[in-house]
């Protein structure tokens, strides 16, 4: 019997800035809530996130959907 293989999370949260257009992954940023479940949208802690965008520096907010 073979061991079984290992599978890696990669999950991005992808937006465009209003400034630059610039793709924008909110899961590069440090300070990116954590504390949000995979998938979460329509609730108060997934909506009207701050964001800063690392290219221009403008900052703006978003809310999460799938």
């Amino acid at each position: 019997m073979t061991k079984n293989r290992k599978a890696v999370w990669d999950i991005r949260v992808n937006t465009r800035c209003p400034g630059c257009e610039n793709m924008v992954d909110l899961t590069d940023d440090p300070d990116f809530c954590i504390d949000l479940d995979v998938g979460e949208h329509d609730t108060e802690r997934s909506s009207g996130l701050d964001v800063r965008c690392p290219l221009c520096k403008q900052e703006f907010k978003v809310d999460l959907e799938l």
